[in-house]
């Protein structure tokens, strides 16, 4: 039995599993099941910034890193309500907190949504409107962001390669940035449970120097308020770095002074060999910027009474999370807010001023604003007691021009806090909801004026008539006409309200003759704005200028050679040419006028006057006529000046010195020219043989020509230049010596002639050593190489020496006249050298004859050299000892 409620219960179980497993299948509509989507479903691409800058391969300090990944799917890619992309932060980063956002389309549709999870530290996107994506025939995408901030495991000063999916690969490094340049820091980061608030550290003298007295001033601006329920804490330190030993917390009763919402004092007192770090934060109270990212703070640092520097960059907190944030209120807290209103013209903001008045506090003013984007908004008061309380919205009197305040200036307003198991709930009521003011302004007129032009004659009053025509608006259409000076001026145009004003103004075509109208439309533009409740009219485009022009022309004469060779006409031609002043209309014939005389001779020849080119009558068409008459010239003769120069003495011909000075003359003369001849540049030219001086021309020095070309002859005189001779002389150095007749028949003989001024070189003696029976007479030298010819012969004195010849010993003959002298000294030593080298001598030719025929050294046999052999043989016998001693000692 039971066996076989075992085999039941087996058949039921197998039959239960089939169910389960087919079931599904038998259903007749089909589902559609969500999944993971992998890499091969979308293309990945991912923007990876720093705040707002673009990341780089560099080191970052403390900061939030934005990630923007985008998913791009193909067209033909189907997307399911639940499919998710699992985007994998790297390991260097974290996820801070949960975040669910829903994600929207460029259209605002929302099409997904966006869930950030610390623990698995992923960003996980999930479809919720695949009816939107089946719609698109256009490429699909979805796009994200959201932050991350370095791992608490991310070592500093280590560079690593970091991975995000969908971008590159960057180099990134974890860097401490702590400088302190200034003294002192502050930054803040956005708190990370309640991104409505901003954690802020203010650090002062982090290097532990002495500062002395030392008061932190800080600064919160609009949008923030100081957390009052965190308040402000801190400590001293004396390592910034050090153990928590060296730190000391500071009692904010003795040192902080809360001054408002926005201000507070932190006497920090001595810090000389301590730094202090304050603690704090603030609630954002407005909607934060989206653009920055980024919350700002001041701070102003005193030491001993000194302001330290401001810091390099104005302190500020990145903020992570922008959407909600500072929107709210608390439940206890009230902003008291009404509407202004304005009348007759645009509100601005800043133009009125409210108190709001605490009815309860004996009128006490407890805040002062103006109006912005058309609302009254105070800052919010939080009320931590139940109860009723009252309060006045007041509007102070603007006295603005033009405007009239709202008859009633208060607005009172009811605030009921009630306490509901510990939670304060503060409701507000007002008596009504807004100021309304008025606005009336002065109205403005306008002036169009207009300037007339009349060239080519005199302008007439009320001549030429203007039309000015408003475009659209009130279709205002006004007339004019031009004064004498040519003034138009149109009656004036009153306004009474703000706007532009556009007017065509154009003149009115007439038929005046010779009249030319200027067809030109010009704009005028009257802009009418407000100033001080008073309409002002701005006029552009005003006074424009008409310009007609009356037409007439003129007549001129020109007169022109008709021959190409003679081009410039002289003056007794160009005297006669006519003038014309009259002015012609087109259409006038005008005859030409002739000139007085139609023959004119001058030196040069005869000009006849041959008639105007054109016609002797012609008609103006619309321009200037010119008549323009043609001279013809005949030249008369031209004749040549020439001169020669010759010599008063025909036997002696004109040097080149003289010839060159010849005159010319390249001009041409007609007959009847006087001509007056040239002068020679020099009247008197030296040369070596003498001077010729120029003794006038031949004819006179003025001749006129008659009908021939003129010659004139200048004669030129010779006189000859003295000359001088140059003579020699000897003279014995020794007075007491006469010279021998072999010198004195030596002495030179110079025939040549010298002019004054030359230089006279002298002539040496044919020799210069003489020998005589008793010694040899030698020529010294002349008393000057040269001598110059100065209006007197010159003479030349030379001087001879002599020397004695010495006594010879016994037996040796004196030598005659003329022998070779003994043989120097030096040749008188045994063995002597020519050279001055010891023990050397040459024979006449110059060959060594010391005794060896190669000229080598031969040493003297002295028995001191060695032999070789002997040497040798030394060295065998020791060999051989050593050898005979170790057979020995063998045996």
């Amino acid at each position: 039995m039971k066996q076989t409620y075992h085999k039941v219960s087996h058949a039921l179980m197998t039959l239960l599993l089939l169910v389960s497993t087919f079931l599904p299948l038998l259903s007749s509509s089909p589902r559609v099941s969500a999944a993971e989507l992998g890499e091969s479903d979308y293309q990945l691409t991912t923007d990876v910034t720093i705040n707002t800058n673009p990341l780089k391969d560099t080191g970052y300090g403390e900061g939030k890193f934005y990630i923007a990944p985008t998913y791009t799917f193909e067209d033909s890619k189907v997307l399911n309500n639940g499919d998710t992309m699992v985007y994998r932060v790297p390991s260097q980063f974290k996820i801070e907190r949960t975040l669910e956002e829903n994600i929207s389309a460029p259209d605002g549709t929302v099409v997904a949504k966006l869930v950030t999870d610390p623990v698995t530290n992923t960003a996980t996107i999930t479809v919720t409107n695949a009816e939107y994506f089946a719609k698109m025939p256009d490429t699909k995408r979805i796009q994200s962001s959201f932050t991350v901030v370095w791992a608490d495991n991310m070592p500093y000063d280590q560079e690593q390669e970091v991975n995000f999916p969908g971008a590159r690969t960057y180099r990134l490094k974890r860097i401490k940035v702590d400088e302190e340049p200034q003294g002192y820091s502050k930054w803040g980061v956005q708190d990370s449970k309640d991104p409505n608030y901003v954690n802020w550290r203010i650090r002062v003298n982090r290097d532990v120097q002495n500062l002395g007295q030392v008061v932190i001033e800080d600064a919160i601006p609009e949008g923030q308020e100081l957390d009052e329920d965190s308040g402000i804490t801190g400590y001293y330190f004396t390592e910034w770095e050090g153990a928590s030993g060296t730190r000391q917390s500071f009692n904010p009763s003795q040192i902080v002074t809360i001054t408002d919402s926005n201000h507070f004092t932190v006497n920090a007192g001595d810090l000389s060999g301590r730094g202090i770090y304050v603690i704090y934060r603030t609630r954002l109270t407005e909607p934060v910027d989206k653009v920055t990212k980024k919350a700002f703070n001041d701070v102003t640092v005193t030491s001993n009474g000194q302001k330290m520097p401001d810091l390099v960059s104005r302190p500020f907190a990145p903020l992570t999370t922008l959407d909600g944030v500072g929107e709210g209120t608390r439940s206890d807290e009230v902003i008291f807010k009404v509407k202004k209103e304005l009348t007759g013209r645009n509100l601005a903001d800043g133009e009125f001023t409210f108190d709001l008045i605490n009815k309860d506090d004996n009128d006490k003013v407890v805040q002062t604003v103006t109006n912005k984007d058309g609302a009254v908004t105070f800052k919010k008061l939080r009320f931590k007691n139940e109860g009723t309380f009252n309060y006045v919205i007041r509007e102070r009197a603007s006295n603005l021009p033009g405007v009239t305040n709202d008859a009633n200036s208060d607005i009172n307003v009811t605030v009921t806090v009630t306490d509901n198991n510990g939670v304060k709930t503060a409701a507000v009521t007002y008596d009504r909801d807004a100021f309304t003011n008025t606005y009336k302004l002065e109205p403005a007129t306008a002036a169009i004026t207009a300037k007339k032009v009349l060239d080519g004659k005199a302008l007439e009053a009320g001549k030429y008539t203007f039309k000015l025509t408003e475009v659209g608006g009130n279709n205002v259409e006004l007339q004019a006409t031009n004064d004498a000076n040519g003034n138009i001026k149109f009656p004036e145009i009153n306004y009474d309200k703000e706007g532009t004003y556009t007017y065509k103004l154009k003149e009115v075509a007439g038929n005046e003759a010779g009249v030319t109208y200027d067809s030109k439309e010009h704009t005028v533009t009257v802009t009418v704005t407000e100033n001080n409740a008073k309409l002002e009219a701005a006029v552009a485009g005003n006074n424009p200028t008409f310009t007609n022009s009356y037409k007439d022309y003129g007549v001129s004469y020109e007169f022109l050679s008709s021959n190409p060779a003679y081009p410039n006409l002289p003056k007794e031609v160009t005297d006669l040419l006519p003038a014309d002043t009259n002015r012609y209309t087109s259409g006038t014939n005008v005859d030409a006028k002739q000139p007085a005389k139609t023959s004119v001779t001058v030196t040069e020849g005869t000009w006849t006057f041959e008639g105007y080119a054109e016609t002797n009558a012609q008609t103006v068409a619309d321009k200037d006529l010119k008549f323009t008459g043609k001279w013809n010239f005949t030249p008369a003769p031209k004749y040549k000046v020439t001169y020669e120069f010759v010599s008063a003495d025909p036997n002696r011909s004109l040097p080149a010195e003289v010839t060159d000075l010849l005159p010319t003359d390249d001009n041409s003369y007609t007959s009847g020219t006087k001509v007056d001849a040239k002068q020679p540049a020099k009247t008197s030219v030296t040369v070596t043989e003498g001077t010729w001086a120029f003794k006038g021309y031949d004819e006179s020095s003025a001749q006129t020509v008659a009908d021939k070309d003129l010659k004139f002859t200048g004669k030129w005189n010779f006189t000859p230049a003295p000359k001088y001779k140059a003579t020699y002389e000897f003279v014995s150095a020794d007075p007491n010596r006469s010279l021998p007749a072999e010198v004195t028949a030596l002495l030179p003989n110079d025939t040549t002639e010298y002019a004054d001024g030359a230089t006279v070189q002298s002539v040496q003696p044919a020799k210069k050593t003489v020998e005589a029976s008793d010694g040899t007479w030698k020529f010294l030298k002349y008393d000057a190489d040269s001598k110059t010819i100065a209006g007197a012969d010159v003479k030349f004195t030379g001087t001879w020496t002599f020397e004695a010849r010495r006594p010879q010993g016994p037996g040796t003959p004196p030598p005659s006249s003329g022998s070779t002298p003994p043989p120097s000294s030096s040749g008188d030593k045994p063995g002597g050298s020519t050279d001055g080298t010891p023990g050397n001598s040459s024979d006449k030719d110059g060959k060594d004859v010391t005794g060896s025929a190669t000229g080598k050294k031969v040493l003297p046999k002295t028995g001191s050299e060695t032999s070789i052999f002997a040497i040798v043989a030394g060295f065998a016998l020791i060999l051989l000892s050593a050898l005979v001693y170790r057979f020995k000692k063998a045996n």
